[in-house]
């Protein structure tokens, strides 16, 4: 399984936006649409595409998106799709809009069952720091720390898209 990591520009209602307008985006499942939350004056709106013309409504028919779109300083939509031969064709369609495609090493993207176990140790209580998750596990102190790190690292690349 190949996995991309997609940089986009906004849709063109989006792009009038400023930076700060823009609070994220909602993927509706039945039926399905995107909404984007922006904020217009002192209240917040949803945007509405049409999915006929929503890139990422395409993506999401045709392939998993992996995490959460997110915006990136510079005003684009970074999102982590599985590759296939429809994603290959919508990017074909929307050259214009891609700002890069790269190919991302699922084991950058995707939790160990060793780290998923740690990170659930410490979301219930059962240890609040890295001496009790060591005692918990059976590892040295260095070996947990590396295993939380490591796991937040992974969580923060695909819901944040923080190298």
């Amino acid at each position: 399984m190949r996995l991309l990591e997609v940089v986009m520009k906004q849709c063109k209602r989006l792009r009038e936006l400023g930076p700060d307008e823009y609070l994220g985006t909602s993927i509706k499942r039945c039926p399905l649409r995107i909404e984007h939350v922006v904020v217009k004056g002192h209240r917040v709106e949803r945007l509405t595409m049409p999915c006929s013309k929503c890139v990422l409504a395409k993506l999401y028919r045709s392939t998993y998106l992996i995490g959460t779109p997110t915006l990136t300083s510079e005003g684009e939509i970074r999102f982590i799709v599985v590759e296939n031969r429809a994603v290959r064709k919508i990017f074909q369609e929307h050259k214009e809009d891609l700002v890069s495609v790269k190919q991302v090493d699922p084991r950058q993207v995707y939790l160990t069952p060793r780290q998923r176990q740690v990170l659930a140790l410490l979301a219930s209580g059962e240890a609040s720091n890295i001496s009790q998750v060591s005692r918990h596990l059976n590892i040295s102190k260095p070996a947990a720390l590396k295993l939380v790190r490591n796991a937040l690292r992974k969580l923060a690349r695909k819901y944040m898209h923080i190298e």
